[in-house]
This record gives structure tokens, C-alpha cells and sequence, in this order.
């Protein structure tokens, strides 16, 4: 995807080898853990002892791994393979090409050492940031499995100076966060375009209208 304006080129491509944010560069960035067996694809986190083997149904699997692992909140993982793979906590409606692959949870341990600002108490807020946060994480992975992570490159026709950066998960700049680390005059300048792609962002028209309403009253 190309976007150009009078002074701003922003070009939007697809990464071709993104990388896996369930490899262990990422250990500090997740709270959940996955456990996925599939005979064709090396899924979910590596460093775990369960072996599907071990276990005569998912449901048995599930209660061990609740045990074990003091289990704050688990959800099972279906993967769906159709031209490409792609993975979600809810069954796909196409049982054919799809099926349970795993589970993916949070520890208690996690959700007070790393959810929490010192309370021991699950509260019905706390849970909803642990659902929350499995969510996310599933959706990343998803993402990244469906290739849906981008880089940019801006280049400011003026000056001829360039910014690039990569590892955006998903398709939506202002939702992966990578309008974020955009120059904020391109994107004031871009936002039209980048509104009628992506849709608004709030935050970003709040700013546009401060500085219309500053030079309005800077020219009175």
C-alpha cells in the first residue's frame, strides 16, 4: 500500500518473515501460556512437559493441566486450515478443516504478579483483564499465523529523509500501534486518506482540531 500527499510518501507491506510472538524473544512480552499439538505445524509455546499421549480426551488433558498449573482461567484453541491456518478460543463453523489443537491459560501466579497492583483478590475487574489479556494474545498469534504483520517506510518529499519500522501486528495502524511511531505532521497530513483506509482515530482528530482551532485564533 502506497499513500502520498504534497511533502509525505508512506508505503505499507506485508513482512515476509515475521517473527513468532510466541518464540521465547517474546517470554517478557506474554502472560498466557499455550499448549498445541498438530502433526503438521510446531504451534503455541515449546517449553511445556504435557504430551497429548498422556491424556485419553481433551477434557482430561484439561483438568491436568488446571491442576498442575493452578489455573487462574483456561480456554481451549481451534484451529482452522484452509489455504493457510488460522487459530480462535471458539470453534469454526467448518468442522472438516478444523478442529481443538490445545488450550491456552493463565496461571493465579501470573494474574497476581503481573495483572495486578497488589490486590490478592480476584475481582470480577481483575477477571475481565484476564480474559482481556488471553484475547490479545490469541489475536496476535492469529495474526501473525495469517501473516497479518506489516512494516512502513515514510519518506518526506522535502528533505528527502527516511524512517522505516516493522513487527505490527495486524492491519489497522492506529489498533497495532504503529501510527504511533509515524512522524505526526505525516500523519496530520495523511489522515484523509488514512481515515478513509483505516477509519478515525479519536485521538488523532482531537489533535487536528486543537491545532485548527490554534492557527484559527493565532489569525483572528
Amino acid at each position: 500500500m502506497k499513500i502520498e500527499s504534497k511533502n509525505w510518501i508512506l508505503k505499507i507491506e506485508q513482512e515476509d518473515s515475521a517473527q513468532n510472538p510466541r518464540s521465547t524473544d517474546y517470554t517478557d512480552c506474554n502472560v498466557a501460556e499455550m499448549v498445541c499439538f498438530h502433526r503438521n505445524y510446531n504451534l503455541g509455546d515449546n517449553d511445556h512437559s504435557y504430551r497429548q499421549a498422556d491424556y485419553n480426551s481433551w477434557d482430561e488433558m484439561e483438568a491436568a493441566i488446571i491442576k498442575n498449573e493452578k489455573v487462574a482461567l483456561i480456554k481451549p484453541l481451534y484451529l482452522y486450515e484452509h489455504s493457510g491456518i488460522t487459530i480462535a478460543t471458539t470453534p469454526f463453523e467448518c468442522r472438516w478443516d478444523s478442529g481443538q489443537v490445545g488450550f491456552v491459560f493463565i496461571t493465579k501466579k501470573t494474574v497476581l504478579a503481573e495483572l495486578t497492583t497488589g490486590s490478592k483478590y480476584f475481582t470480577k475487574k481483575l477477571m475481565q483483564k484476564v480474559i482481556d489479556a488471553i484475547n490479545s494474545e490469541v489475536e496476535t498469534y492469529d495474526q501473525y499465523l495469517t501473516g497479518e504483520v506489516y512494516w512502513f517506510n515514510t519518506e518526506n518529499k522535502e528533505t528527502g529523509e527516511q524512517d522505516s519500522c516493522s513487527g505490527f501486528y495486524g492491519s489497522n495502524i492506529w489498533k497495532s500501534g504503529m501510527s504511533d511511531h509515524i512522524d505526526a505532521d505525516c500523519i496530520t497530513e495523511l489522515y484523509p486518506q488514512l481515515k478513509a483506509e483505516f477509519g478515525e482515530d479519536k485521538e488523532i482528530e482531537l489533535m487536528i482540531e486543537k491545532v485548527s482551532n490554534l492557527v484559527e485564533a493565532l489569525n483572528v
